[in-house]
């Protein structure tokens, strides 16, 4: 067998320079700003695809009334997250940002 040579080359996007690097692409801004952060213990981890709707996948321990919540992916509908649980609360002021163009 010989010997397989491979290059992997990472890009990162920084939103305050509207740029890729380092080198550019096209659509560098997602199309909406949709964050939610927890109000009680448990587990959030949201993504922000550049042409897919925003999502958290949470889950919850048990708190006060509460059951516990198994993770459980919550996809944010353009403006919200709808149906959070109860240990997570969508941030106020989403900011909306045009979608990029095909």
């Amino acid at each position: 067998m010989g010997n397989k040579v491979t290059r992997k080359t990472s890009v990162n996007c920084r939103l305050t320079e509207d740029k890729w690097k380092p080198r550019d692409f096209e659509d560098c801004k997602p199309y909406i700003n949709c964050k939610a952060h927890l109000i009680s213990p448990g587990d959030l981890n949201c993504v922000e695809p550049l042409k897919e709707p925003p999502y958290c996948d949470i889950s919850c321990l048990e708190y006060d009334q509460y059951d516990a919540i198994e993770t459980k992916r919550y996809v944010c509908n353009g403006t919200t997250f709808p149906n959070l649980p109860h240990c997570a609360m969508v941030n106020e002021g989403a900011d909306l940002i045009p979608k990029p163009s095909d």
